[in-house]
């Protein structure tokens, strides 16, 4: 009997792992090209030791399977395991396939697992007698039959050949690319064995890897050992996707697969960490209490290598906010690999950090916009972005730093809650190792904020920032501010017979912070007996993500300069600038954000119409209401229509 599967083998050998086995048994594995069949027992397990379940296909490369007639089966069958088993039938006519004869491979396939199996089609007419009868039984071949059969056995397969190949281990799932430096490569062992499920040694068996590009077997042949065991190293590449090795041993047609290995992508990298939060107004001032405790948003980081693929090799990201909390961070997905989440939450520290204003910025009776915005930082280890070829390199790439090419050096982490893009003392850092760049050796935390240490760090925290700006109004926090214009002062608005006016307002919280986007909308009414009031232009943000601001990020060059922080800003940094010198100061960058462009609130353009009607004047009010789920603010002047 022809028994496929991985089993352990006894003589003291270490226990190799459990791995889910598929099994497939011929009976016979010798039969004559004349319509003999053969009966395939199939048995799966899990790696459980559980019956497996699901489907299997059954493929032939000659003859014909779940047949008891040769017209009736196909060389390709599907059959649906019953408590881990199948069963099947196997048929090969040389009269209706060519290819029946010598041996017959037939590949069984369940749950990613790949099985053969190999029956030895015979003429008929040679089939000798298994010699039960002592070999005093007639032979029925081309003597007549007075030719008495020695009772020798069936041509086949020898016990001791090889009879099967099985995927026994890989000492890693999981690889980085070649330029990670981080795990990549991984032992990947098979095992041949006989059909008594004994290991076959000194077995010449062939390794070839498909999947993701670039990956690399060393060896790519090598003979089994003493117990029928066989490895190969697989070594990645700079492509991320999967890679699957196969065995196949060396002039039979015998072969297995190893699983997939998945191959991911670098260290995170700071050109390609993206952090943002899902909304970016909300209402915590819109409480008697504030802040509301009962407002919450998701924020996400983007962890990518420095050839874009997703971190998907141990991905951490810490957070930390000027005002709210944040929860630990939530895992990836495998639908969204390296993206870390967490949510803020308005409970927690209130309000934030009062700020001067900026120029330009709107300033309300000592309140600015700046004041309710809210500093949240991810931080993450990575390697600082380069940009390979550049500035002294000429264009010439050998896929790591060299002193002359752009790069974009990152200061210690820290909370920035005056917006001013610097470190200030008492905010909120993060204290961290430091690469000494005249040594090379890394410093120990030293208790105080360092900024940056100007060479490229490939082992440094990454880190970036996002805000929240908190809006609303109460007796706490303050009033809102309306702005009419025209205002037309206590007189109120006069619209004649048969006329128009229009006029706008603007609202805003006490700081100059407009609505939350939570449904907010602007509608207008009269109280008057006749006429008419209509929104006809709304604040295109009014449901928008936005601040009510413009945050820009961008990258700065600097250079040394004299006194703290020890550097001047230049410009914008453009990493196609030609560098002479081959040293880092000269194309050095960092990062720099700038808060500008202030919406001051919402507006709306209100038309009133009056009434042609030969009736008395009514008097009353305009009505304005901004409104949101959040709160409800109506804003009114008087109004007499003739």
């Amino acid at each position: 009997m022809l028994a496929l599967g991985l089993t352990a083998c006894g003589g003291g050998d270490d226990p190799e792992p459990q791995e889910a086995e598929l099994r497939i048994s011929p009976n016979p594995a010798t039969i004559t090209d004349d319509g003999q069949t053969s009966t395939l027992s199939i048995t799966a397990t899990d790696k459980d030791g559980n019956p497996g379940k699901g489907s299997l296909s059954l493929d032939t490369a000659a003859g014909l399977v779940d047949t008891e007639t040769a017209t009736g089966g196909s060389k390709s069958k599907t059959f649906t395991l019953v408590d881990g088993k199948a069963t099947a039938t196997f048929r090969c006519e040389k009269s209706r396939d060519v290819g029946c004869t010598g041996t017959v491979t037939l590949s069984g396939t369940w749950d990613g697992i790949t099985k053969t199996a190999r029956v030895t089609v015979n003429p008929a007419g040679t089939q000798t007698d298994a010699g039960t009868d002592g070999g005093t039984k007639t032979d029925a071949g081309t003597d007549g039959g007075t030719k008495t059969d020695a009772g020798t056995p069936d041509a086949g397969p020898v016990a001791s050949d090889p009879a099967e190949v099985s995927f026994v281990s890989s000492t890693k799932e999981k690889l980085g690319i070649l330029s990670s430096n981080v795990d990549t490569s991984t032992l990947v062992t098979f095992k041949v064995v006989d059909l008594n499920r004994v290991g076959v040694p000194n077995t010449k068996v062939n390794f070839t890897v498909t999947g993701a590009g670039g990956t690399t077997l060393l060896p790519t042949s090598a003979t089994t050992n003493s117990t029928g065991v066989v490895s190969t190293t697989l070594q990645s590449g700079n492509e991320v996707g999967f890679a699957i090795v196969q065995a196949s041993v060396d002039g039979a047609a015998l072969a297995a697969n190893s699983k997939s290995i998945s191959i991911s992508g670098a260290r995170a990298s700071d050109d390609n960490f993206v952090v943002q939060c899902t909304q970016i107004n909300l209402a915590a001032n819109a409480s008697e209490t504030p802040p509301r405790s009962d407002l919450n948003t998701t924020c996400s980081a983007q962890l990518s290598d420095r050839f874009n693929n997703p971190v998907v090799i141990d991905p951490k990201v810490n957070w930390y906010t000027e005002a709210g909390s944040v929860d630990k961070s939530t895992a990836p997905t495998t639908q969204a690999p390296g993206l870390v989440t967490t949510k803020f939450y308005t409970s927690g520290d209130w309000p934030p950090k009062e700020v001067s204003p900026l120029v330009g910025e709107p300033d309300h009776g000592g309140n600015n916009p700046r004041d309710m915005l809210v500093t949240v930082i991810a931080v993450s280890p990575g390697e600082e972005s380069f940009y390979d070829g550049s500035g002294a390199s000429n264009g010439n790439k050998n896929g790591k730093w060299d002193p002359g090419e752009w790069f974009v050096d990152l200061p210690e982490p820290f909370v920035d809650s005056n917006d001013n893009g610097l470190y200030d003392s008492g905010e909120k850092f993060i204290d961290t190792e430091r690469l000494n760049c005249a040594t090379g050796q890394r410093a120990a935390p030293n208790g105080v904020w360092d900024g940056p240490n100007g060479c490229w760090d490939g082992d440094t925290q990454l880190w970036h920032s996002t805000h929240i700006v908190y809006t609303g109004f109460s007796s706490v926090v303050g009033a809102p501010i309306v702005t009419f214009s025209p205002d037309p002062g206590v007189a109120g608005f006069d619209i004649p017979k048969g006329g128009e006016t229009s006029f706008s307002v603007r609202v805003s919280d006490p700081f100059g912070n407009q609505l939350s986007p939570d449904t907010a909308n602007i509608t207008a009414a009269v109280t008057t007996s006749k006429g008419t009031a209509t929104v006809t232009e709304k604040d295109a943000t009014l449901n928008s993500r936005t601040y009510g601001m413009t945050i820009s990020h961008e990258r700065r060059e600097v250079e040394p300069a004299a006194g703290q922080p020890g550097y001047k800003d230049v410009g914008p940094c453009n990493i196609n600038k030609p560098v002479t010198e081959t040293t880092a100061s000269k194309a050095w960058c960092q990062w720099r954000y700038t808060v500008s462009s202030f919406r001051d609130g919402n507006n709306a353009t209100v038309r009133l119409n009056g009434n042609t009607a030969a009736t008395a004047a009514s008097s009353g009010r305009v009505n304005v209401t901004f409104g949101n789920t959040r709160s409800s603010l109506t804003v009114n002047r008087n109004l007499t229509v003739q």
